[in-house]
């Protein structure tokens, strides 16, 4: 991933799994900011493997930093979380594990906390217009 410093807006490869998957992190997001734990539950239960993978794809680049704006009021929010996004993170944890993890989470925690905050910056990037460009 690289940084374009004009407008702080980040650009992915193409064929990045978050620039594939935006829609599915879209409304993960929005269903984490203001759904239900059941719709949640739901969202996480339907995806494929691919979009199981998106979510690790931002794990792995939280865990390598290469988001270079994160503050550490941010990274505190996800710390009671940490295990859960290096389990997300890591490439020997099977797909299903992963999804299990998410979804036993869900129910423990009564709704997915860390995962508004973990999404927030990556939508914020989809979102804006200098990713448009880029896809």
């Amino acid at each position: 991933m690289s940084w374009q410093h004009q407008r702080y807006s980040m650009h992915f490869p193409r064929n990045s799994l978050v620039v594939l998957h935006r829609n599915f992190l879209d409304k993960l997001y929005h269903t984490a900011l203001y759904g239900t734990p059941a719709d949640l539950a739901k969202i996480i239960h339907k995806a494929n493997h691919v979009q199981i993978k998106a979510l690790s794809e931002i794990s792995q680049n939280l865990l390598a930093a290469t988001y270079p704006r994160i503050s550490k009021a941010y990274l505190k929010k996800l710390n009671p979380y940490k295990r859960i996004i290096r389990q997300l993170g890591s490439s020997k944890t099977p797909i299903t594990t992963k999804r299990k993890t998410l979804l036993r989470t869900n129910v423990q925690h009564g709704g997915l906390p860390f995962l508004a905050p973990l999404l927030a910056p990556i939508i914020g990037a989809l979102l804006s217009a200098g990713i448009q460009a880029a896809v």
